[in-house]
């Protein structure tokens, strides 16, 4: 369309110098009439290129825009402009409506699953009161059990990610709080556990680091048949230690992946590949870096540094 209207231009200026030449118009006056089209001519070409420009940055910012919603159009100058706003119009209005209900859908599902998830517990509960201390092998799997409990309200929590409240918190206490939980395993497969009280304190969220640890133990309890778990502090970073099978060098780059369980996971039936996805995601979210060294035979090593945010004690 834009070259038939230059076409059109051109056509009509030279029929416009035919015409003077016809009548003997003098060479002076036509030339400079042509120039005079000419310098008008590309002026308003360089108006109407410059609004062309203007005009196309804003759609291209528009269309970047992630909400739809939010799209600001420039004002139309045809019909044509107008029908496609139109049509956009209603595009946006059904955008909304779809996201309210998607939304609200989300919202109710997660209260739901939450619900349960908190009930749960109270059967959980009162099947360790009624199973005692001495069966302690039924105590290990409805260990297992809540668990996975506690990991789907994971989910739920780091997807909302208002739950993590950091402050200042004792390492210590919170270690022991986590070996005290998976006493029995430790026992049950008959495996050391050196550890050393740390006296240091660190900016994190206590109820978070105990979850990134419980997740770091039940993984090295699980691939561990030989020997034991050292837990160390040193230089702002804690390190747990097996003399497990190790990770393959293959799997070792996509371990913090959602639901992959490399070849140790797939030796192993009831691996679901989300504790360290999980603990991975919650340690991004609070500031400390955790990274794992391993190889096959040779055990696994998990680091959880706390760089600048530990404070030595005393």
């Amino acid at each position: 369309m834009k070259k038939k209207i230059h076409w059109t231009v051109i056509l009509y200026l030279l029929c416009c110098m035919g015409i003077f030449l016809l009548y003997r118009v003098p060479a002076e006056a036509v030339l400079y009439a042509a120039l005079l089209c000419l310098a008008l001519g590309v002026l308003l070409w360089a108006a109407c290129a410059h609004h062309r420009r203007k005009r196309v940055r804003m759609i291209r910012t528009a269309a970047r825009m992630p909400d739809m919603a939010e799209l600001p159009l420039p004002v139309p100058e045809s019909d044509a402009e107008e029908g496609y706003q139109q049509m956009i119009s209603v595009l946006r209005e059904e955008q909304v409506r779809q996201r309210e209900h998607y939304e609200s859908t989300l919202r109710d599902m997660r209260d739901d699953y939450t619900l349960w998830a908190h009930q749960i517990k109270t059967p959980i509960a009162a099947l360790r009161l009624q199973l005692g201390e001495d069966r302690q092998e039924e105590l290990i799997e409805l260990q297992r059990v809540e668990d996975y409990v506690e990991m789907a309200l994971t989910v739920q929590r780091l997807s909302g990610g208002s739950d993590l409240t950091p402050r200042e918190c004792d390492l210590d206490a919170a270690i022991r709080k986590t070996v005290r939980k998976y006493a029995r395993l430790f026992i049950r497969k008959r495996l050391y556990l050196r550890y050393e009280p740390v006296t240091a304190r660190a900016v994190t969220d206590e109820k978070w680091l105990v979850f990134i640890l419980g997740q770091v133990l039940i993984n090295a309890l699980k691939y561990t048949q030989n020997g034991g778990i050292t837990i160390t502090w040193a230089d702002e970073t804690l390190t747990v230690s097996d003399t497990g099978r190790g990770i393959a060098a293959e799997d070792l780059p996509r371990i913090f992946e959602r639901g992959y369980t490399g070849m140790n996971g797939r030796a192993d039936s009831g691996a679901t590949g989300m504790g360290l996805y999980l603990s991975k995601r919650a340690a991004d979210m609070l500031g400390h870096s955790l990274w794992v060294e391993s190889a096959p035979g040779q055990g696994t090593r998990v680091r959880i540094s706390f760089s600048r945010k530990a404070l030595a004690m005393d």
